[in-house]
């Protein structure tokens, strides 16, 4: 009998020396460039079959950065930081970036960003002033501006994800609720708070699966900044009006100290989730199936998962990294290697006896 599954498996040649704190990575949607945070500042590199090239080294931001976005479609790519500052930076020529605009209203580090595809002309943010902000692009002006704050997290925003639709943002905190956020119809630029779950534990991580389905990652019996044990899977009500919790799903990485970046994130052309829990990776293999008559069927699977050894320091929690558009590349930082590292997928085909 045939089996097909996969795992990540590491190109040693690709690795990087970055001996300083990597909090954000991202990779651009045709996996050619990667951008790393090297405490303030970012670096760019050049992502090819021969490796990394280092190609510039950024420095606008005053202190860590925390969260990059590569902005398909615009050719740019924005940054959030611990100085409460987004940046967004003009891909004139991507091999030589230059400083766009800084965005300086939230009043507390930038710790979430999303941008989406559907809306070449939003970034949404969240922060530790506990807001979260939708930013718009005029192109009359040239500039970008905040055009609504919701203000109805009691602290600190850590997670932010948008329905592949682009019609619902999720968010969760550390005031132990998950907002889900409509927009208006009407009023393409305007997004009302339609529910506010109480999820009794926070979280740092959520992100959606399907429109009606999201997963969240509450922390472990209450321990502030420790991974949780269970991943947790919310999907819509008959009458898809509400969330509600429909199942836990067990994890690796429960109870290890953990830091609220690295986000959750879905590849939707192979289903896999990536959820830093800890410091464990795991990577989860999602099997869909939509009916018209009843609420959609799922199965959830821990395919593989990747143990950074970081126990012996207090730095326990300080793995980062991010996953390519189409799932190819798997690439992560740790304290304790100081160094990027980048996996490939491959498919297994496993032979079992009947």
């Amino acid at each position: 009998m045939q089996k097909s599954t996969f795992n990540y498996e590491l190109i040693p040649e690709y690795s990087q020396s970055l001996q300083n704190y990597c909090y954000a990575i991202a990779i651009n949607h045709n996996n050619t460039y990667l951008l790393t945070s090297d405490e303030q500042r970012i670096k760019l590199f050049q992502f090819s079959k021969n490796g990394l090239k280092l190609l510039q080294i950024l420095n606008k931001h005053q202190s860590l950065v925390y969260t990059l976005n590569f902005m398909k479609g615009r050719q740019q790519f924005v940054s959030g930081s611990l100085d409460s500052s987004i940046v967004i930076w003009s891909e004139i020529s991507i091999s030589n970036p230059k400083y766009l605009i800084k965005l300086n209203q939230h009043q507390d580090s930038v710790r979430c960003l999303h941008y989406s595809s559907h809306f070449k002309n939003l970034i949404v943010s969240g922060s530790d002033d506990h807001t979260i902000k939708f930013w718009y692009h005029f192109s009359s002006c040239s500039s970008w501006s905040c055009q609504q704050t919701i203000n109805e997290h009691d602290d600190a925003v850590y997670g932010l994800s948008m329905n592949e639709e682009g019609t619902t943002l999720i968010s969760c905190s550390s005031d132990k609720h998950v907002l889900v956020m409509n927009r208006e119809n009407s009023n393409l630029k305007y997004w009302n708070v339609i529910q506010k779950i109480n999820v009794k534990k926070w979280g740092l991580r959520i992100c959606f699966i399907t429109s009606k389905m999201f997963i969240f990652l509450p922390n472990n019996n209450g321990e502030q900044w420790k991974g949780g044990k269970a991943l947790h899977i919310y999907t819509l009500n008959k009458d898809n009006s509400k969330f509600r919790k429909r199942e836990e799903y067990i994890i690796k990485g429960g109870g290890q100290f953990c830091d609220a970046e690295f986000p959750a994130l879905f590849v939707q052309s192979k289903q896999i989730l990536l959820l830093k829990n800890g410091c464990t990776v795991n990577i989860l293999k999602f099997n869909i199936v939509n009916s018209p008559q009843e609420r959609e069927s799922y199965q959830c699977k821990l395919e593989q998962f990747i143990y950074f050894d970081c126990k012996d320091n207090f730095e326990c929690g300080a793995v980062f990294g991010a996953i390519s558009e189409n799932g190819e590349y798997l690439i992560t930082w740790d304290w304790k290697k100081g160094e990027i590292n980048i996996r490939k997928y491959k498919d297994i085909l496993e032979i079992t006896e009947i």
